[in-house]
């Protein structure tokens, strides 16, 4: 690990394994949400629907309720 990594994470009084978990799960979340989007935009693409189209629905559909 690099010097300057460790002396930050004594100064944050955090361990070094509560970085790395906070790290892997920051990431874990970012790899989700590029494949949420990829999926999301193929269906809308396979629906023939633009992104502004399906948002448009969804909030008229959420005013009916």
């Amino acid at each position: 690990m690099k010097k300057s990594l460790r002396e930050e994470t004594e100064k944050s009084n955090e361990s070094i394994r509560e970085k790395n978990m906070k790290s892997l799960e920051e990431n874990i979340k970012k790899v989700e949400i590029k494949r949420m989007k990829k999926i999301i935009d193929e269906a809308l693409e396979n629906m023939n629907v633009s992104v502004e189209e399906w948002v448009e629905d969804v909030k008229e559909s959420r005013s009916m309720r």
